[in-house]
């Protein structure tokens, strides 16, 4: 007879999360090699529903959320007993389904492009690049562009480091995909639709509502499928990408497009990870299921969550379970510590109109002592030193703005700003990345159109401020024709700002 073990909830070290019982968790628990007994001694406080087993050699513990409670606020409940309940996870895997984002203009290449069925990771390929953006949590002010309060960094470094086998495995074709969707091969509704289902719209063309099947489409005119060349295999694609995580459900391809020109290195949508992955440092995992548009073919679903258990256990078959027990956790990891710090100093950088003295000074801690940390613990990181000097410099320009100071507490702050600039731009050359180097160099620029505003304060000849005024302006358009070439988001992001401070300096 085949006993199933029962652990403690200690022995777990891989927590699995979902949103969908019928189609996520039901592809999750496939992918176990064996269930276990549940451990005895439950948290009485723990109100989740739980599934055992093991991958691997991995302990892995699935979580699934309520029926119909979708959406951040409900994930984020997911993961706070679990943290409480499981104290040795130290890998943490968000898996389901999502909204595919197709690249525009199409790629010649069929894989480069988003397919149903495809998978997309929030494992940005580029560095410099977050993981997850939660796309409808910005602020918006009068005569400025909206900025974007939520931003998640990339999972762990030794988890991404562990990951770096797959990219091999993909270049070699050696991704066992079809080896781990076998495991659902008997449930005919996880099944591949087939490629004549996979049907893009054209963004403004909206489903027919009349139509009796959301399942065909039916009734929609074929004559507004997007042109694109046909994949030759079935087999799932993987994506690098961030993904937009949102707190409504996309049923609009403009709306999508909007996103994609302003995110342009998203291509999956959904609805749940910005509420775990601060909590958790998650690897978002997403198998794509539709286009995010009113076209939501639910013959897909099932589908998507397979894919994207099935890549899921490829990472547990890659990664040793002994490495995962190795793996810090980001109190005792002073790398991981310090990024932890200076996200949340990136919350209060856009202050609440009513809380700005407030936010500011939250800021400022945030990022002394995340500065602090780097001396202290010499830790020698060109993307945290960047990050860390990029924004004491940007805040310490911000404050030159206060009506209530004089000129010469302006200058004071300007001089504090300029210090923080010269050990940003270091750190943007040990970085090696061009558009960092470009977005110091327009900070440089703002910097030096500021104190030419000062100056007119104190009373500087006309002539001197016009000369510091046309420098300002000149190095901003090199540096956005420098940005343009090495990241066209970070180009257009900067744009409103630019023409802002054009009209302020002509």
């Amino acid at each position: 007879m085949n006993i199933r073990p029962r652990l403690t909830y200690q022995d777990y070290t891989v927590g699995w999360l979902c949103a969908v019982a019928e189609s996520e968790l039901v592809a999750a628990k496939r992918m176990l090699d064996r269930t276990h007994r549940p451990p005895a001694n439950p948290n009485q406080y723990d109100e989740n529903t739980y599934v055992y087993g093991d991958i691997n050699g991995h302990n892995v513990v699935i979580a699934c959320m309520p029926p119909g409670q979708p959406g951040p606020v409900s994930a984020q409940k997911l993961v706070q007993p679990l943290k409480q309940s499981f104290p040795n996870l130290n890998i943490h895997l968000f898996v389901g389904i999502g909204g595919g984002v197709p690249r525009v203009p199409t790629p010649e290449d069929p894989n480069e492009d988003i397919h149903l069925g495809d998978v997309v990771v929030g494992w940005p390929d580029k560095t410099g690049i977050p993981a997850v953006i939660q796309h409808d949590f910005e602020r918006v002010r009068d005569d400025e562009p909206s900025s974007n309060l939520g931003v998640f960094n990339k999972p762990s470094r030794q988890l991404l480091n562990a990951l770096n086998p797959m990219l091999i495995d993909r270049e070699t074709k050696e991704l066992r995909f079809h080896e781990h969707l076998q495991r659902l091969a008997d449930l005919e509704k996880f099944r591949h639709p087939g490629v004549d289902k996979d049907a893009l719209f054209k963004a403004n063309y909206h489903h027919t509502t009349s139509s009796s099947s959301q399942q065909m489409c039916s009734e929609c005119d074929r004559e507004s499928l997007v042109k694109r060349p046909r994949r030759k295999t079935i087999n799932p694609q993987f994506h690098q990408s961030t993904i937009l995580s949102g707190s409504a459900i996309m049923q609009n391809g403009q709306k999508r497009d909007e996103l994609s020109r302003k995110y342009y290195n998203a291509i999956c949508i959904e609805m749940e990870a910005a509420g775990v992955i601060d909590d958790t440092h998650c690897l978002v995992i997403r198998g794509i299921s539709d286009y995010a548009d009113s076209h939501k073919p639910s013959m897909w679903r099932q589908y998507a969550a397979a894919t994207a258990a099935s890549f899921a256990r490829e990472i547990l078959c890659i990664i040793q379970p002994a490495l995962v027990k190795s793996i810090k956790s980001e109190e005792n990891d002073p790398h991981d510590k310090v990024l932890s710090i200076l996200e949340k100093g990136e919350r209060f950088v856009q202050p609440r109109h009513d809380h700005i003295a407030e936010d500011m000074e939250k800021a400022f801690c945030c990022f002394h002592r995340a500065q602090d940390m780097l001396i202290d613990l010499s830790i020698n990181d060109p993307e945290l030193n960047l990050r860390t000097y990029f924004r004491l410099m940007t805040l310490e320009c911000d404050l030159t703005n206060d009506r209530e100071l004089s000129a010469q507490d302006k200058m004071k702050h300007m001089g504090l700003a300029e210090g923080y600039e010269r050990k940003a731009m270091n750190a943007a050359f040990d970085s090696e990345r061009p558009d960092a180097r470009s977005q110091v160099k327009l900070e440089q620029a703002f910097l030096k159109g500021r104190r030419a505003e000062i100056e007119s304060e104190r009373g500087t000849h006309p002539d001197e401020i016009r000369r510091v005024k046309t420098e300002a302006l000149g190095e901003m358009d090199t540096a956005m024709e420098e940005l343009q070439r090495s990241n066209i988001q970070k180009h257009n992001e900067y744009q409103t700002r630019v023409s802002a401070w054009q009209r302020r300096l002509a």
